[in-house]
């Protein structure tokens, strides 16, 4: 493909090996040329900050991005490009940041914010994590991830009680998913409740029972 008479079947061909593509090869001239006639849109800028992060240049991807949300501050996909860009080179809070501001410029959608939060969470960022998880979960109270992670983050804040409801509400909208009830599981083990907590287990157990950690947690009961 990379050969053939179309100049659109090789740019695509071209975009999909561009990690792969020699420097002073005649595709990598013809990708480059290419992603320049867009240079002065928004959506390019972002087209050559993508093709540089393919191509192992994360940090030579920053600059194109950003210049894309400053054309355009009011898509989306911009701030979640350079999210994803700046969790790879090692800066979680920035990256976090950057995935609200997106989520921000998307009102309608709960996934956004949802990946917002995860990265807070990741960052260290707690209080920020939780309002990012609060705003996915008003956007779509059905998001039984959101549920899931808001119980996890309120454990790791001392607030048992609220983590117990988040997971009940993870639960009922997933009740197929053993990660919910063993983490409900451990929460009671913490809190003293062994009743509780070995109710939660055997029910882990019906749903996965090849999960070692919760057969030797009931073991230990």
């Amino acid at each position: 493909m990379l050969h053939d008479t179309s100049r659109l079947v090789r740019l695509d061909a071209e975009w999909a090996l561009s990690p792969d593509l020699a420097d002073n090869s005649p595709e990598r001239k013809e990708l480059e040329a290419y992603l320049a006639l867009g240079a002065d849109q928004p959506a390019g800028q972002m087209r050559i900050g993508q093709d540089m992060f393919n191509r192992h240049r994360a940090a030579d991807a920053e600059t194109p991005l950003r210049k894309a949300i400053e054309w355009d501050p009011y898509s989306p996909v911009f701030y979640e490009s350079l999210g994803v860009v700046l969790d790879y080179l090692g800066r979680p809070a920035d990256a976090a940041a950057m995935l609200w501001g997106g989520a921000q410029k998307n009102p309608q959608q709960a996934g956004p914010a949802y990946q917002a939060g995860l990265a807070f969470a990741a960052a260290g960022k707690l209080a920020d994590a939780e309002l990012a998880l609060r705003e996915a979960l008003r956007r779509d109270p059905r998001l039984d991830r959101a549920w899931y992670n808001l119980g996890l983050l309120l454990v790791q804040t001392n607030r048992s009680p609220e983590a117990l409801k988040a997971l009940d509400e993870a639960e009922s909208l997933a009740p197929r998913v053993a990660d919910y009830p063993y983490a409900r599981a451990t929460i009671l083990l913490r809190s003293g409740d062994r009743a509780g907590a070995e109710t939660a287990l055997r029910r882990v157990l019906a749903l996965d029972p090849a999960r070692a950690s919760a057969r030797e947690l009931l073991r230990g009961l």
